[in-house]
């Protein structure tokens, strides 16, 4: 069991990870974020909605290994492991 302080780390990691999945519009728009309530707001503080439009629809397997290759062979992108391991499985 991990210390409070300890912990955040990996707490700020997993919001920023479903962030990185919103933008890419891999989530419904409609889900609250699971890991926003790890994350300690301010009492009466509201979560900021997103204005963008998303349009969800499934994602192609040529769509996919494309995206998986272009992650690959970019090392410099920030979230670089989060991006492998989300679309991995697609």
């Amino acid at each position: 069991m991990l210390s409070t302080r300890s912990d955040q780390p990996h707490q700020l990691c997993l919001a920023s990870y479903w962030r990185v999945l919103d933008y890419w519009g891999l989530v419904d728009p409609d889900l609250p974020d699971p890991f926003s309530s790890l994350m300690r707001r301010v009492a009466g503080q509201k979560k900021k909605a997103d204005p963008r439009a998303k349009h969800l629809r499934p994602v192609t397997r040529d769509e996919a290994e494309a995206l998986l290759r272009y992650i690959v062979g970019h090392a410099r992108l920030k979230y670089r492991m989060e991006m492998f391991v989300t679309v991995r499985p697609l």
